[in-house]
Protein backbone atom coordinates (compact mmCIF):
# COMPACT_ATOMS: atom_id res chain seq x y z
CA UNK A 1 0.00 0.00 0.00
CA UNK A 2 1.17 3.67 -0.62
CA UNK A 3 1.52 5.96 2.11
CA UNK A 4 -0.15 9.08 3.42
CA UNK A 5 1.90 12.26 3.64
CA UNK A 6 5.00 11.66 5.34
CA UNK A 7 3.56 8.59 6.82
CA UNK A 8 5.80 5.59 6.01
CA UNK A 9 4.14 2.87 4.14
CA UNK A 10 3.10 -0.14 6.03
CA UNK A 11 5.08 -3.26 5.63
CA UNK A 12 4.66 -6.97 6.47
CA UNK A 13 6.61 -10.21 6.95
CA UNK A 14 4.92 -13.71 5.50
CA UNK A 15 5.79 -16.21 7.53
CA UNK A 16 6.00 -19.93 6.44
CA UNK A 17 6.08 -22.29 9.27
CA UNK A 18 7.82 -24.94 10.02
CA UNK A 19 6.36 -28.52 8.96
CA UNK A 20 6.77 -29.69 12.85
CA UNK A 21 4.93 -26.26 14.31
CA UNK A 22 1.13 -26.84 15.07
CA UNK A 23 -1.77 -24.72 13.93
CA UNK A 24 -2.70 -24.11 18.00
CA UNK A 25 1.27 -23.00 18.62
CA UNK A 26 0.57 -20.61 15.64
CA UNK A 27 -2.47 -19.16 16.84
CA UNK A 28 -1.46 -18.91 20.24
CA UNK A 29 1.00 -16.53 19.06
CA UNK A 30 -1.68 -14.31 17.28
CA UNK A 31 -3.50 -14.51 20.48
CA UNK A 32 -0.55 -13.38 22.42
CA UNK A 33 0.15 -10.21 20.28
CA UNK A 34 -3.81 -9.35 20.82
CA UNK A 35 -3.50 -9.57 24.41
CA UNK A 36 -0.12 -7.33 25.19
CA UNK A 37 -1.89 -4.87 22.57
CA UNK A 38 -4.66 -4.87 25.09
CA UNK A 39 -2.21 -4.18 27.82
CA UNK A 40 0.00 -1.54 25.98
CA UNK A 41 2.51 -3.77 25.24
CA UNK A 42 4.04 -3.09 21.68
CA UNK A 43 4.61 -6.32 19.53
CA UNK A 44 3.96 -7.88 16.15
CA UNK A 45 0.27 -8.15 15.35
CA UNK A 46 -1.27 -10.18 12.76
CA UNK A 47 -3.06 -9.34 9.59
CA UNK A 48 -5.71 -11.40 9.16
CA UNK A 49 -6.18 -13.26 5.71
CA UNK A 50 -9.24 -12.16 3.41
CA UNK A 51 -10.99 -15.57 5.06
CA UNK A 52 -10.55 -13.40 8.57
CA UNK A 53 -8.15 -16.29 9.79
CA UNK A 54 -5.03 -15.61 11.50
CA UNK A 55 -3.44 -18.73 9.78
CA UNK A 56 -4.03 -20.44 6.19
CA UNK A 57 -2.96 -23.50 4.73
CA UNK A 58 -0.51 -23.27 1.22
CA UNK A 59 1.17 -26.22 -0.17
CA UNK A 60 4.82 -26.65 -0.97
CA UNK A 61 6.29 -27.81 -4.10
CA UNK A 62 6.40 -31.63 -3.00
CA UNK A 63 2.04 -31.30 -1.70
CA UNK A 64 2.72 -30.61 1.83
CA UNK A 65 0.70 -28.59 3.81
CA UNK A 66 2.20 -25.33 5.16
CA UNK A 67 0.79 -23.13 7.75
CA UNK A 68 1.23 -19.29 6.85
CA UNK A 69 0.47 -16.16 8.02
CA UNK A 70 1.09 -12.45 7.93
CA UNK A 71 2.40 -10.30 10.60
CA UNK A 72 3.36 -6.37 10.81
CA UNK A 73 7.17 -5.67 10.31
CA UNK A 74 8.67 -3.80 13.80
CA UNK A 75 11.17 -1.07 12.35
CA UNK A 76 13.96 -0.71 13.93
CA UNK A 77 17.66 -1.92 14.55
CA UNK A 78 18.14 -5.93 16.31
CA UNK A 79 19.68 -6.12 19.59
CA UNK A 80 23.22 -7.35 18.58
CA UNK A 81 23.40 -4.45 16.30
CA UNK A 82 23.63 -1.77 18.78
CA UNK A 83 26.08 -1.12 22.00
CA UNK A 84 24.76 -2.35 24.84
CA UNK A 85 25.09 0.64 27.45
CA UNK A 86 23.41 1.41 31.18
CA UNK A 87 20.58 2.97 30.01
CA UNK A 88 19.53 0.45 26.99
CA UNK A 89 20.24 -2.56 29.51
CA UNK A 90 17.52 -0.89 31.80
CA UNK A 91 15.19 -0.67 29.34
CA UNK A 92 15.65 -4.22 28.08
CA UNK A 93 14.76 -5.43 31.81
CA UNK A 94 11.97 -2.86 32.37
CA UNK A 95 10.70 -3.69 28.71
CA UNK A 96 10.86 -8.16 29.34
CA UNK A 97 9.74 -7.22 32.95
CA UNK A 98 6.29 -5.25 31.69
CA UNK A 99 5.82 -8.00 28.56
CA UNK A 100 6.03 -10.91 31.61
CA UNK A 101 3.70 -8.94 34.23
CA UNK A 102 0.90 -8.76 30.68
CA UNK A 103 1.30 -12.60 30.12
CA UNK A 104 0.77 -13.15 33.59
CA UNK A 105 -2.75 -12.95 32.75
CA UNK A 106 -2.24 -14.94 29.40
CA UNK A 107 -3.84 -18.26 29.14
CA UNK A 108 -3.64 -20.72 26.18
CA UNK A 109 -4.14 -24.34 25.94
CA UNK A 110 -0.72 -24.38 23.49
CA UNK A 111 1.49 -23.19 26.05
CA UNK A 112 0.96 -26.76 28.37
CA UNK A 113 3.47 -28.36 25.53
CA UNK A 114 7.19 -30.23 26.00
CA UNK A 115 10.00 -28.61 24.40
CA UNK A 116 13.88 -28.88 24.60
CA UNK A 117 14.07 -24.83 25.08
CA UNK A 118 12.19 -25.08 28.29
CA UNK A 119 14.37 -24.20 30.92
CA UNK A 120 11.95 -26.36 33.26
CA UNK A 121 13.59 -29.43 31.60
CA UNK A 122 17.10 -28.15 31.26
CA UNK A 123 18.58 -30.30 33.84
CA UNK A 124 17.16 -33.51 31.85
CA UNK A 125 17.99 -32.11 28.40
CA UNK A 126 22.05 -31.29 29.70
CA UNK A 127 22.61 -34.66 31.21
CA UNK A 128 20.95 -36.23 27.87
CA UNK A 129 23.21 -34.51 26.12
CA UNK A 130 26.63 -34.89 27.93
CA UNK A 131 28.10 -37.20 25.68
CA UNK A 132 28.20 -35.07 23.14
CA UNK A 133 31.00 -32.67 25.24
CA UNK A 134 33.73 -34.18 23.52
CA UNK A 135 36.51 -31.71 25.54
CA UNK A 136 36.58 -33.35 28.77
CA UNK A 137 37.63 -30.34 31.34
CA UNK A 138 34.46 -28.83 29.96
CA UNK A 139 32.38 -31.91 30.29
CA UNK A 140 33.70 -31.90 34.03
CA UNK A 141 33.07 -28.58 34.36
CA UNK A 142 29.32 -29.19 33.35
CA UNK A 143 29.38 -32.00 35.68
CA UNK A 144 30.04 -30.24 38.47
CA UNK A 145 27.64 -27.41 37.90
CA UNK A 146 24.87 -30.46 37.69
CA UNK A 147 26.67 -31.68 41.17
CA UNK A 148 26.14 -28.04 43.10
CA UNK A 149 23.25 -27.19 41.58
CA UNK A 150 21.34 -30.44 42.99
CA UNK A 151 23.25 -30.26 45.85
CA UNK A 152 21.67 -27.24 47.41
CA UNK A 153 18.12 -28.92 46.30
CA UNK A 154 17.69 -27.14 42.96
CA UNK A 155 15.31 -29.07 41.78
CA UNK A 156 12.78 -29.09 44.44
CA UNK A 157 13.27 -25.72 45.03
CA UNK A 158 11.99 -24.85 41.02
CA UNK A 159 8.81 -26.56 42.13
CA UNK A 160 7.82 -23.30 44.21
CA UNK A 161 8.66 -21.02 41.70
CA UNK A 162 5.54 -18.83 40.17
CA UNK A 163 5.11 -20.14 36.75
CA UNK A 164 3.25 -18.21 33.41
CA UNK A 165 3.22 -18.18 30.16
CA UNK A 166 6.10 -16.11 28.72
CA UNK A 167 8.47 -15.14 25.50
CA UNK A 168 11.15 -17.62 26.20
CA UNK A 169 13.35 -16.10 23.12
CA UNK A 170 14.55 -12.61 24.08
CA UNK A 171 17.78 -12.85 22.30
CA UNK A 172 19.75 -10.17 20.73
CA UNK A 173 18.34 -11.13 17.26
CA UNK A 174 14.44 -10.80 18.79
CA UNK A 175 14.58 -7.76 20.86
CA UNK A 176 13.98 -4.64 18.14
CA UNK A 177 15.56 -1.34 19.13
CA UNK A 178 14.04 1.96 18.40
CA UNK A 179 16.89 4.49 18.37
CA UNK A 180 14.79 7.32 18.91
CA UNK A 181 13.06 6.32 21.95
CA UNK A 182 9.76 4.55 21.16
CA UNK A 183 8.32 2.60 24.05
CA UNK A 184 10.21 4.66 26.74
CA UNK A 185 9.81 8.04 25.36
CA UNK A 186 12.51 9.42 27.67
CA UNK A 187 15.24 7.16 26.50
CA UNK A 188 17.25 7.96 23.54
CA UNK A 189 17.62 4.16 22.32
CA UNK A 190 15.27 2.03 23.86
CA UNK A 191 13.41 -1.43 22.95
CA UNK A 192 10.76 -0.92 20.37
CA UNK A 193 9.22 -4.74 20.81
CA UNK A 194 10.31 -8.02 21.59
CA UNK A 195 9.29 -10.26 18.08
CA UNK A 196 9.61 -14.12 16.87
CA UNK A 197 6.92 -15.76 19.45
CA UNK A 198 7.69 -19.22 18.31
CA UNK A 199 8.95 -20.37 21.78
CA UNK A 200 6.33 -19.22 23.78
CA UNK A 201 5.59 -21.87 26.80
CA UNK A 202 4.11 -22.00 30.25
CA UNK A 203 7.15 -22.39 32.59
CA UNK A 204 8.63 -21.13 35.80
CA UNK A 205 8.48 -17.04 34.93
CA UNK A 206 12.35 -16.29 36.09
CA UNK A 207 13.34 -18.30 33.30
CA UNK A 208 12.06 -15.41 31.02
CA UNK A 209 14.50 -13.21 32.79
CA UNK A 210 17.06 -15.83 33.03
CA UNK A 211 17.09 -16.03 29.01
CA UNK A 212 16.95 -12.13 28.54
CA UNK A 213 19.79 -12.52 30.96
CA UNK A 214 22.09 -14.39 29.33
CA UNK A 215 21.74 -12.94 25.81
CA UNK A 216 22.77 -9.49 27.68
CA UNK A 217 25.86 -10.53 28.97
CA UNK A 218 26.91 -12.53 25.62
CA UNK A 219 30.68 -11.47 24.44
CA UNK A 220 30.97 -9.05 27.51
Amino acid sequence: PGSCGDAPAPRYVLKLCNLTESREVVEMQSAAFRHLAAHGIPSPSTVQSLNLSDVEVVQDSIGQDVLVRCVTYVPGKLMVDVKHDDDFLQGLGEFVGLMDKALESFWHPAAHRYMVWDLAYGLATVNNNLCHVSDESRRNLIVRCIERYEAVGGTQRVKRLRKAVVHNDANDHNVVVEETGSFFKKKSKAVAAVIDFGDMVYTELVNNVAITLAYAMLAK
